[in-house]
């Protein structure tokens, strides 16, 4: 569905759909980040980062619950509920994620946390090489299906 002003936002709940198309029509550019729900607006010298998570099935929080597997584990710990120890590391420094996982001690389990749907897991990594030759593959099968997805935009 193309809105009045030819953007397509038809993967956007409803009330994301109304501001944006709101946005558009203020001459707020609004671009896609592939096939996320993230929403880069321009305008001037101005930059934002929207996500569209809220429906009119669910609240926006219980969004962020639902969506963010690392999030909910955090909340469910802190209400008393026992979860596997873990951690989200932005791949700049892979000797913070070596001294988490001999702290948590090994076998550990490494996997992306951009929505991959149970693809690319690795269980029982046992030392600190595998997390190493694992990360580094991780991050180049990641950064080969942003270019295929930014390809296909093209």
């Amino acid at each position: 569905m193309k809105t009045s002003t030819g953007k397509n936002f038809s993967n956007i709940s409803f009330n994301a759909r109304l501001l944006l198309e709101e946005m558009s029509k203020r001459n707020i550019e609004l671009e896609f980040f592939w096939s996320t729900n993230f929403i880069k607006a321009v305008y001037k010298n101005h930059n934002e980062i929207l996500y569209d998570i809220s429906t009119n099935l669910i609240s926006y929080p219980t969004g962020i619950i639902i969506d963010d597997k690392y999030f909910s584990k955090r909340l469910l710990n802190r209400q008393g509920f026992k979860v596997a120890p873990g951690a989200v590391f932005d791949g700049k420094s892979i000797l913070d994620s070596l001294e988490y996982a001999s702290h948590i001690k090994y076998p550990v389990v490494l996997k992306p946390t951009n929505g991959s749907h149970g693809d690319f897991v690795y269980l029982d990594i046992k030392n600190n090489t595998m997390v190493v030759n694992l990360g580094f593959l991780l991050l180049r099968i990641i950064f080969l299906q942003l270019f295929q997805e930014f390809l296909q935009m093209l």
